[in-house]
Parts: C-alpha cells; sequence; structure tokens
C-alpha cells in the first residue's frame, strides 16, 4: 500500500484533532470552578494539606473515614473546590477514589460534601443513581 502525502497529512491532523478532543473532554470533567469566585476562602489558604491528608486517608488497605470527614467537613465549599482541583490535578481523579473506598451511607455523606460545587453535583447524582440502579439488578 503505497500512501501520498496528502494522506499521511490527513491522517496525522485527524489524529491532532482527536487528541485535542480527548484532551478537552478529560481536563473539562476533572476540574470545576470555584463558587462564590473564591470569597469564602482564606487568604493564603493551601489545599495541599487538606487533599494530601484526604488522600491519606483512602491510600492502602482500609478507609480512615475519621481522617476524611474531619478534613471535609472542615472546610467550606469554595475550599472544597479548590481541593477538589488540586487533588485531581496532583493526586488521581477524587470523585473515582471515594467511589473506590466508601459504599451506602458513607459513600453519600462523602459525596454531599461536593454537591454544593457546581459541575460536579450532577455526575455525582448520576453516579449514585448507577450504583443504585446496578445494586437492584443484582
Amino acid at each position: 500500500m503505497k500512501l501520498s502525502i496528502q494522506n499521511i497529512l490527513f491522517i496525522v491532523g485527524a489524529l491532532i484533532l482527536l487528541s485535542g478532543a480527548a484532551v478537552y473532554a478529560f481536563t473539562r470533567r476533572r476540574f470545576v470552578s470555584v463558587p462564590g469566585n473564591g470569597s469564602d476562602i482564606p487568604e493564603n489558604w493551601n489545599p495541599a494539606p487538606s487533599a494530601i491528608a484526604v488522600h491519606n486517608s483512602m491510600s492502602g488497605l482500609g478507609t480512615n473515614t475519621t481522617l476524611f470527614f474531619s478534613t471535609l467537613e472542615a472546610l467550606t465549599v469554595g475550599q472544597r473546590a479548590v481541593l477538589y482541583n488540586y487533588y485531581n490535578a496532583n493526586l488521581g481523579n477524587l470523585i473515582e477514589d471515594i467511589k473506590g473506598d466508601f459504599s451506602g451511607n458513607d459513600l453519600t455523606r462523602a459525596l454531599s460534601l461536593f454537591s454544593g460545587i457546581p459541575g460536579i453535583g450532577l455526575r455525582m447524582q448520576r453516579s449514585v443513581a448507577s450504583r443504585f440502579q446496578r445494586s437492584i439488578v443484582s
């Protein structure tokens, strides 16, 4: 099979477009805007220590629910949005990690901590609904 320069350029262009679309779709789902333009976030607040504590609470065998909930419940909605973005940029996918570590009432409680953040509330509701539907079918 003989490829012309025109065909090669078409293939390369298509790959570039597809990779750009994939990057856009991936980043669009993983980051959210901060509600209220961050007005409830203290000046010089750093999300890293809290995000790392949340990550550590779900690392290894079992889940340290006390550390998880005490860390997140002490934060404002704006701080949770910033933590969500930091976690997803540096540590993994927060919602997927939560869904992998929690179940039942703890899962509902954990996801509800992010319900006031536009952009992830709807995805979480769908996630919980699909889990509930699978548990009924099983």
